[in-house]
């Protein structure tokens, strides 16, 4: 009988594999041994794509590793990746299999030291003053009178109530439309950015509040973006940014055209009192009474003041200013003299008892095209006011 040899392996058996086969084996163990590690470095070489990938490395003394940080997931991160920088980054392993080398998908990154927020506060800060957001130049003055005040806040909460208590009591008869917006959490920087822009577009406010209440850093961080901050910078109209307590600050403080320290302050610095405003204008009737005995060639010097009172007391478009516009310039304006308080006051009261349209009485309702109103008798002592729909085809006139 014939007995079969058998061959025997006195080595390793051989495994051949293609540099496309080992590259897709090896990432398919990094990528399932480090899949979401946190790697401590600091950044070198950062540099934005046009995609809008961010590609930059991670070393320390004895070693680099690169990193990207794709479109998706930079949008969320609290900073963007600057050169220098000592972080942790979070993410996972993977290798580009067309050069063979791996690198770190970042999903996250915290600054070493610091607070994510307050790094990201400071970072941002520095970039708008860079660009001169916060000179003092491009601030503008408020109205010294608004008529047409607009509020950016919360639809419900202390804040609304505070701001439209104070105006009432300071000035009644003032007209007020509040843009409901969410001051937190997700959505709320569009619902911001809208509500400023809206403003701007319409031309209807004469100055905005954006208002908001106490909070962590992390609810009020929605005033820290740079959206919010470009838009109130961008806007049109006067803004007075009043977030949070005296002791916060805000980027949207830093960028608007007066920083109130709460939002009760902006009320009380919106527009003075009625009765500031006629002691302003008694100061000025002295002087027109007094220049009525004087001889026609002192006269000119009276014309000067009260120019100048007008300018202090308001636009030209009030109907004090107007009176005294002309007062200044002959006199001719009524057929005897009168004082400047009485006209004032009379003036003032009329404005306090203006009635709307839709009639007194009309505490809380829903208008056509989910715009709510709230509504008094102008005698109550709050102003009018109305809520700004998001689609302006429907905000009312």
């Amino acid at each position: 009988m014939q007995m079969e040899q058998m061959a025997l392996a006195w080595g390793p058996t051989r495994k051949t594999y293609t540099v496309a086969e080992l590259n897709a084996r090896v990432r398919e163990l990094l990528g399932t041994e480090f899949n979401d590690i946190w790697v401590a470095g600091e950044i070198s070489g950062s540099k934005m794509a046009s995609s809008g990938h961010c590609y930059f490395t991670l070393k320390d003394h004895d070693a680099q590793l690169r990193c990207v940080c794709f479109r998706a997931s930079l949008r969320y991160l609290k900073f963007k990746p600057q050169d220098g920088i000592a972080v942790l980054a979070r993410g996972q392993i993977d290798v580009y299999e067309a050069r063979g080398e791996y690198q770190l998908l970042v999903e996250a990154l915290e600054p070493q030291g610091h607070g994510a927020l307050q790094f990201a506060f400071e970072q941002l800060k520095k970039k708008l003053a860079l660009e001169g957001l916060f000179e003092a130049a491009r601030k503008r003055p408020l109205p010294r009178l608004p008529r047409r005040i607009g509020i950016v806040t919360s639809p419900s909460g202390a804040v609304i109530r505070d701001i439209t208590q104070i105006l009432s009591r300071r000035f009644p008869g003032l007209h007020l439309r509040l843009y409901p917006a969410l001051v937190q959490g997700e959505g709320s920087i569009e619902a911001v950015v809208r509500a400023v822009e809206y403003f701007s577009s319409s031309q209807w406010a004469e100055v905005v509040i954006v208002a908001r209440g106490g909070g962590s850093l992390e609810d009020l961080w929605t005033f820290n973006e740079e959206a919010v901050a470009r838009a109130i910078a961008a806007s049109s109209v006067p803004v007075i940014s009043a977030v949070g307590h005296e002791t916060d600050f805000t980027i949207a403080d830093f960028v608007a055209d007066l920083r109130a320290p709460t939002p009760s302050a902006a009320a009380e610095l919106v527009i003075c009192t009625r009765e500031q405003l006629l002691d302003q204008i008694g100061v000025v009737d002295v002087v027109y009474m007094e220049s009525l005995e004087q001889p026609t060639a002192q006269n000119a010097t009276c014309t000067v003041t009260l120019e100048n009172g007008r300018r202090r007391i308001g636009p030209a478009n009030s109907l004090v200013s107007v009176w005294l516009a002309r007062s200044a310039n002959g006199g001719a304006t009524f057929a005897a003299p009168a004082r400047l308080s009485t006209v004032a006051s009379n003036w003032c009261t009329a404005a306090s008892n203006v009635r709307p349209n839709f009639g007194a009485g009309l505490d809380l309702a829903v208008m056509p095209g989910a715009l709510l109103a709230l509504w008094t008798d102008g005698r109550g002592g709050l102003p009018e006011i109305e809520c700004a729909s998001a689609d302006t085809s429907l905000a009312p006139s």
